[in-house]
């Protein structure tokens, strides 16, 4: 059966008595969400599902897709201009791709998925990764049969804010793969071998903040702590940002720009530090977990159902500006009290975080969702 815009792996034969699930999201761009995504298509093409996925042609990820999985290529920003046209496309590829369940990853793309779903018996598995505040687009918003919140806050949100009945709403804490699987060594102290290393990692845009990195690597300068700094990652702020570390003179601080290794520069680190101002359950955050490297985050999204202050990393409130949290930090790291940090993310991680776990609890979903 010729199936529009999609190619299929030749030479597999998958087990028939499993699902056929169509991922969802706007494009494969290097992301969070995208990873989600990809990380999924792998997992359960190797469990047995029949597994699509449907995006716009934008982004490096399609090619780390499994020869397993279908691609579909939707109309360019799916999610916004050309809807009409994406939910027609849509509407062909679950009448000829043999999909039971659509698990979408964005809410704009989830809605289209909802109307062109209309007629056919396909349950749609919405995903929320975000705590999305203010509230926006209220109505039209989370309609999905399921909705998997990656963290405890977005359940909260979804409850609270969006008012989305409570046997609909299902907690599914994000995972990552074991590092230690990968021949990665987890460190058993926090104790710096030599110079302190202090890590960002995420792109180079607003949401991640990377001004305010560089705000508290500058005080932190003046307090005079010793140590070395890097942000890994692209984004439309590099260059800007770049320039602002020149223009402060902060010898100790580079923003490195992409990398094919993130998780070695991680292991690498004593400290993970993020700055963002908006977070649904980071992915940076669990792999720094399962790499044995404690964080300092804010108290944002579901971070704190990650980070417990003073046991595997410190939690500090949004609002405090770079002065405070840069001496909070020099205090923190200029004693020894957060090197058992390392060892209890590792603990929390395998307790907790792991990317088994994750696809275990989806794998129970999706089988209730499709006797429904």
């Amino acid at each position: 059966m010729h199936c529009p815009g999609c190619a299929w792996g030749s030479g597999v034969t998958l087990p028939r008595e499993k699902s056929g699930v169509l991922l969802l999201t706007d494009n494969l761009k290097v992301g969070g969400v995208q990873t989600v995504v990809v990380r999924l298509a792998r997992e359960l093409s190797h469990r047995g599902y029949r597994v699509g996925v449907a995006a716009s042609r934008e982004g490096e990820l399609w090619n780390e897709l499994p020869a397993a999985c279908a691609r579909h290529f939707l109309p360019r920003n799916p999610g916004s201009r050309g809807s009409a046209a994406t939910v027609v496309h849509l509407r062909e590829v679950l009448k000829a791709g043999r999909y039971d369940i659509v698990h979408s990853h964005q809410r704009g793309v989830s809605l289209l998925a909802r109307i062109a779903g209309l007629g056919q018996h396909i349950r749609l598995v919405e995903h929320v990764h975000n705590v999305f505040l203010p509230v926006s687009r209220k109505q039209i918003s989370f309609r999905g049969d399921a909705l998997v919140a990656c963290g405890s806050k977005v359940a909260d949100m979804l409850r609270r804010d969006y008012g989305r009945p409570a046997d609909r709403i299902h907690t599914i804490l994000n995972g990552v793969p074991d590092p230690c699987q990968e021949g990665y060594s987890v460190a058993s102290t926090s104790k710096p071998k030599d110079r302190l290393k202090i890590i960002g990692i995420g792109r180079v845009s607003p949401q991640k903040n990377p001004e305010g990195f560089i705000s508290v690597i500058h005080n932190l300068n003046m307090l005079g702590l010793e140590f070395e700094a890097e942000w890994v990652g692209d984004g439309e702020l590099l260059e800007s940002c770049r320039k602002r570390v020149a223009s402060l003179g902060i010898p100790n601080l580079v923003f490195s720009g992409s990398s094919n290794d993130v998780r070695s520069k991680l292991a690498n680190a004593d400290i993970l530090l993020m700055t963002s101002k908006w977070e649904g359950l980071p992915l940076v955050l669990l792999e720094a977990m399962s790499l044995g490297v404690g964080s300092i985050a804010p108290d944002i999204g579901s971070c704190g159902d990650a980070i417990v202050s003073g046991e595997n990393g410190m939690l500090y409130p949004p609002t405090t500006n770079p002065e405070d949290l840069a001496s909070q930090v020099a205090d923190l790291l200029g004693g020894d009290q957060w090197c058992g940090w390392g060892k209890e993310s590792r603990r929390r991680y395998e307790s907790l975080f792991s990317l088994d776990r994750m696809i275990d609890e989806l794998e129970t979903l999706y089988e209730g969702a499709a006797k429904t």
